[in-house]
């Protein structure tokens, strides 16, 4: 990520220093960090409670079973070397098959170091440095997409996992409201106020009108869980906040999408199966996603792209008016900054403003960015004091052409949609794998998050 981010500021020669290089010119320096990593791991185990006995001793060592395993080791490893070298050049610049390149030194070696440690993010107790990297690294590109605190993200194995979860998030988003109105009622919770997009007034208990509750903004829904929480804890103010939180979250389970299954939920909750709506360029994973998150691939709608391969949102705006005629729920639209095939940048923009219409008009979606491929050329859209840069010129005194002012619309937008996968190890050079999900609201991972018991953080 450091290069990506310092690209518009440093010359290539400074550059030169981060990579091993097409003929690994580089070569001393990262064997001298790779050695100092081991090194100091070694000397860490050594030093960690000292007066154990020594499990793997001198005579053991030379023992024949010993030797043998030591023997097999070496062999296999020759031959797993030997069957390495007929891997693919993406090193080199000869070689442009595949949408990745060399690797930054300082993953490789931050890489090889974590690695020897095997720490596991899943909580802080397993890991407390490594955690703390990705929470910091997630911080950094929600910085990069435009977003500050309280934004929230977190690596992945790549951009399937991540467009995954962004899918599953927008998809309980969507529903969440039919929940919390049931916990509502359930815990006769009589005054509930949320905001309607054309900015009139209502009360989520009194709300009869399911499309209504269908079609509330993102910040909208993400905000009822709090009202829920404040209006239970005005009825009693003795109960802990904790456990305020808890109930609420146990009552709109019980009616939840998530909680009930699809086939109850819509059983209970009769209305018309959501749709998500994608480019017809768009990863071949949101796809299998539509399918995994049990929608149905025929709610998966494909929208026609236009002669630069972008997204026509003219064809968008048309199956959304028609979304909003027919009642039919929008669960999601996907915009993608750089298509796998094509590289092609759809128009987020006009998107975004198509939202903005459409919601004065009484229908909303999640809005989710594919920028695996693309996301990392945010950083071309800070000057060197990292603030936002408000014309393309800046950038096409590095790029001498590019962007066109169209692309650089599409990408001064990013920070109005709701969530973007980006990819590390496509132009953040980090190696395989890692994938990244960013979120503009921290409060859209309550969706989807589950206690374990093992897990004693938050």
């Amino acid at each position: 990520m450091a290069v990506a981010l310092l690209a518009a500021t440093m010359d290539e020669t400074k550059l030169y220093a981060w990579f091993l290089g097409p003929k690994a010119e580089n070569a001393e320096i990262l064997e001298k960090l790779v050695l100092e990593a081991l090194r100091d791991c070694v000397f860490w185990r050594r030093n960690f409670h000292p007066e154990d006995d020594t499990l793997i001793t001198e005579r053991i060592k030379r023992q024949d079973d010993f030797q043998d395993s030591l023997a097999l080791l070496r062999q296999e490893f020759l031959t797993l070397l030997a069957n390495l070298k007929r891997d693919v050049p993406f090193y080199s610049p000869r070689y442009i098959g595949h949408m990745l390149g060399d690797q930054l030194l300082p993953a490789i070696v931050a890489y090889f170091a974590a690695m020897l440690h095997n720490p596991n993010n899943v909580s802080l107790e397993a890991s407390p440095i490594t955690t703390q990297y990705e929470l910091e690294a997630a911080q950094q590109l929600a910085q990069l997409m435009g977003w500050t605190e309280p934004s929230w993200g977190h690596l992945t194995s790549g951009g399937t996992i991540a467009n995954f979860e962004a899918l599953w998030v927008a998809r309980n988003l969507r529903y969440y409201p039919l929940a919390a109105r049931a916990a509502a009622h359930e815990l006769g919770l009589r005054d509930v106020p949320f905001t309607l997009p054309n900015g009139k007034r209502g009360n989520l208990p009194d709300e009869q009108d399911d499309w209504v509750l269908l079609n509330l903004t993102t910040d909208e829904v993400l905000g009822l869980r709090q009202k829920l929480c404040a209006t239970l804890a005005a009825r009693a103010p003795q109960m802990p906040a904790a456990e305020i939180a808890a109930h609420i979250d146990q009552h709109v389970a019980r009616h939840s999408l998530s909680g009930k299954g699809i086939q109850q939920f819509f059983r209970d909750t009769p209305c018309a199966p959501g749709r998500v709506f994608i480019p017809a360029t768009a990863h071949y994973s949101l796809q299998k996603i539509v399918e995994a998150l049990g929608l149905g691939k025929q709610q998966l709608e494909l929208v026609p792209v236009d002669k630069h391969f972008r997204m026509d949102v003219d064809a968008l705006s048309g199956k959304l008016h028609w979304c909003a005629r027919e009642h039919i729920p929008v669960i999601a639209v996907v915009s993608v900054l750089g298509t796998t095939e094509e590289g092609a940048v759809d128009q987020v923009h006009k998107v975004v403003e198509l939202k903005t219409a459409l919601q004065r008009q009484g229908l909303t979606f999640y809005h989710h960015c594919d920028g695996a491929w693309g996301g990392y050329i945010r950083s071309l859209f800070y000057d060197a004091t990292g603030k936002a840069i408000t014309t393309p010129s800046a950038i096409r005194e590095i790029t001498h052409a590019w962007p066109p002012d169209e692309v650089f619309a599409s990408f001064a937008a990013v920070p109005q949609v709701d969530s973007v996968t980006i990819d590390p190890h496509k132009l953040g050079f980090i190696p395989y794998p890692c994938g990244a999900l960013v979120f503009r609201h921290a409060a859209a991972k309550d969706l989807i998050s589950t206690d374990a018991p093992y897990i004693f953080h938050g």
